[in-house]
C-alpha cells in the first residue's frame, strides 16, 4: 500500500529532528566541558594575576587594624569627639594635622580613580565598585582590586586613546 505523502514528511521530519536532538546532546555537553574548562581557567588566571606587594600591603593593614590599632569600638571618646566635630568643625578642639589628613580622605579617592581607571578595562575586575568604596573605607576596598586586577589588554605599559574610554578621552 503506498504511504501518503503527510505520512512521508512527517516520517522524514521525524528523522529530521533525532539527528539534530543527537547533536543537541553532544553540543551541550561539549558546551558544559567548555564551560568547566573555562571556569577553572577563569581562577587560575585571577590567581595567577596575584601582585603580592599590594597584597601584602593590604592584608598588613587589615591585620593592624584587627590586631594592633589602638582604641575599642563604640568608645565614649570616640563619640563625644564626633559630636564636638559636627557641632563647631571650625573648632572642634582636633588637631589641625589630624583634621587636614582626615579631610585628604576625601580628595584621595578622586585622585586614585584618575589614576586607574584609563587602565582599568581589560582587567580582571571591574575597577568602579572598588573605587567607589574606597571612598568610605579606603585600601580596605581597594587593597583587593590592585592585588588581583592583573594586565591590562593592551601591550605593557602602554596605553593607547581607545584604552581610556569615554572618561578620560
Amino acid at each position: 500500500k503506498p504511504q501518503s505523502s503527510s505520512h512521508r514528511q512527517s516520517a522524514t521530519q521525524l528523522s529530521f529532528f533525532s539527528k539534530n536532538a543527537a547533536e543537541v546532546n553532544v553540543s551541550s555537553e561539549q558546551v558544559v566541558a567548555a564551560d568547566d574548562e573555562e571556569e577553572k581557567a577563569s581562577i587560575g588566571s585571577i590567581l595567577g594575576n596575584f601582585n603580592p606587594i599590594y597584597g601584602s600591603l593590604w592584608a598588613g593593614l587589615v591585620a593592624f587594624a584587627v590586631f594592633v590599632a589602638p582604641g575599642a569600638m563604640d568608645s565614649p571618646a570616640d563619640a563625644e569627639m564626633i559630636a564636638n566635630y559636627i557641632a563647631d568643625p571650625m573648632n572642634s578642639g582636633m588637631n589641625s594635622v589630624f583634621l587636614l589628613i582626615f579631610n585628604l580622605f576625601a580628595v584621595i579617592p578622586v585622585l586614585l580613580a584618575a589614576v586607574i581607571m584609563p587602565g582599568a578595562s581589560g582587567r580582571s575586575f571591574p575597577a568602579t565598585p572598588f573605587l567607589m568604596a574606597s571612598s568610605a573605607v579606603g585600601y580596605f576596598a581597594l587593597g583587593p582590586y590592585m592585588a588581583f586586577r592583573g594586565e591590562g589588554k593592551g601591550e605593557e605599559g602602554v596605553l593607547t586613546k581607545s584604552d581610556l574610554g569615554w572618561f578620560t578621552s
